[in-house]
């Protein structure tokens, strides 16, 4: 049972960066698209400030990447 447990955490993070990718692009899109108050949502000051910092997900992709070229020598 152990002995998968590393492969099941990779599928998992693999998993997890695919959705947090999809999600930032459903959020800039709408945040371009919807208008509040005669303006789009995405022009309010207290909006830009999270999604300037918003880790991109590629970021965690490379990481998994090197997991994933790592494990593959090590199993």
């Amino acid at each position: 049972m152990m002995q998968w447990l590393p492969q099941e955490r990779l599928g998992s993070a693999i998993c997890n960066v695919a959705h947090a990718k999809q999600i930032l692009t459903e959020t800039l899109d709408y945040t371009k698209a919807r208008q509040a108050f005669g303006q789009q949502v995405g022009s309010f000051q207290a909006q830009q400030v999270p999604a300037g910092r918003a880790r991109h997900p590629d970021r965690g992709r490379g990481g998994v990447r090197r997991q994933v070229r790592d494990g593959a020598r090590a199993w």
